[in-house]
């Protein structure tokens, strides 16, 4: 299979849309109550 470089993308732009889901990991797992927001800004 080929390779190619590496593709830069914007962590804020491709999780805008998962904030519940973390929501759901931070409660099922007992993470930090940190908001979505706070981590990916």
């Amino acid at each position: 299979m080929p390779w190619a470089d590496p593709q830069t993308i914007s962590l804020v732009a491709h999780m805008a849309d998962k904030a519940p889901l973390w929501d759901a990991l931070v409660q099922r797992h007992g993470l930090q109550p940190y908001r979505f927001e706070e981590i990916v800004a």
